[in-house]
Formats: C-alpha cells, structure tokens, sequence
C-alpha cells in the first residue's frame, strides 16, 4: 500500500490564533457586503413597485 499524503502541520505562530485577515480588513469587508444587500434589497423592492404601477397602468 502506498503512504498516504500527511496534512501539512500548522506553524506555532498560525496555530495560536493569528488569522489571515486583520479584523479591520473582515470588518470593512463585511460591511462592504452588508451595503451591496441593502442595494439589491431596495433594487428588488422598487422593481417590485414599478411593475405594480406598470400593471395598473396597463389595466
């Protein structure tokens, strides 16, 4: 049988928490995202008024 590949070991310093990322670097990255949802929330719910105006007008 042959050896299976070993998971590469972390090194101490990874290990004991530092992340890749600064929380600063998340923070803003989550509230960039956090703004696009808001964006595509308002976009839905307008487009969802225009097409129900649109509908009576055509009524």
């Amino acid at each position: 049988m042959e050896n299976l590949p070993v998971p590469h070991i972390l090194s101490p310093s990874r290990a004991k928490g530092s992340s890749l990322m600064n929380d600063s670097d998340l923070s803003r990255r989550n509230l960039r995202f956090g703004w696009a949802l808001f964006g595509l929330f308002v976009l839905l719910f307008a487009g969802t008024v225009l097409v129900a105006l649109l509908y009576l007008q055509l009524d």
